[in-house]
């Protein structure tokens, strides 16, 4: 984790340190919609089952930054040198939602919190612009960094009836771990005016295990006192964190 640190500061770094060589400096923007794909995206409708390495994720949105600069070397002029900052954030798919909300209940009393992710990449590239017509301009561009994905808890609370008519309360808490892993992304792009642009990305986050613990208060009775505590660590597999992002820009 602090080697990602480390290297999330080095590459926004990199734009500042570069003003000082570059003809123009620019800031964007940038809002779309996040589309999963691969084992992010992958679902059995078994979430959290048998280490099978599915994300289940749902198509979400995201936000960010990102700044760019042209650098005074000849050889590199028409090259410039970007750096961003993005927040993703995408549910879980209605299919695993609904297992977790109904797998096992024994109840009419449940409930249940279905988790989330939120990936935060950080990285610098380069792109490149070329006029298509009037003052329209087509851009590629590719990026690489580090990203950090987060996964909110899951709970869970029930109701079942005791065998001698009282009743009990059981509850479990799911404790996702963070993760840093290399990233990068590829992208196109028209920019309109100097001002608005219309982007597609393929963002390819890493791979990391979908970890975490385990916290279940086995039993507790209907004041809610705690009974029995057991703590286990578990895992799903390793999920690729992949999607498509297409979003709109604001270029200052």
């Amino acid at each position: 984790m602090k080697r990602s640190v480390v290297l999330s500061i080095f590459l926004i770094g990199i734009l500042f340190f570069t003003q000082a060589y570059s003809q123009t400096n620019g800031w964007s923007f940038h809002f779309g919609k996040t589309m999963p794909v691969g084992s992010f995206a992958r679902s059995s409708n078994a979430f959290l089952q048998n280490n099978i390495g599915e994300g289940a994720a749902k198509n979400g949105f995201g936000i960010g930054v990102k700044g760019q600069c042209s650098l005074r070397l000849p050889v590199l002029r028409k090259l410039k040198l970007i750096a961003s900052v993005d927040i993703m954030y995408n549910g879980l798919n209605d299919g695993a939602k609904t297992m977790i909300e109904t797998h096992n209940n024994p109840s009419d009393y449940f409930t249940a919190s279905a988790p989330s992710y939120c990936n935060v990449p950080i990285m610098a590239g380069v792109n490149l612009y070329r006029s298509l017509f009037g003052a329209i301009k087509v851009y590629g561009e590719v990026g690489m960094g580090v990203n950090f994905r987060m996964v909110s808890d899951m709970d869970r609370v029930f109701m079942v009836e005791s065998g001698e008519g009282g009743k009990e309360y059981f509850s479990g808490k799911i404790d996702f771990d963070n993760t840093s892993t290399f990233a990068f992304q590829l992208g196109v792009g028209l920019c309109f005016f100097n001002r608005l642009s219309l982007a597609f990305n393929y963002y390819n986050l890493g791979t990391a295990e979908l970890k975490g613990s385990l916290e279940s208060i086995e039993s507790v009775n209907l004041l809610f006192e705690s009974i029995g505590e057991e703590y286990r660590e578990f895992t799903n597999g390793k999920v690729g964190t992949s999607m498509f992002v297409m979003r709109l820009g604001w270029h200052f």
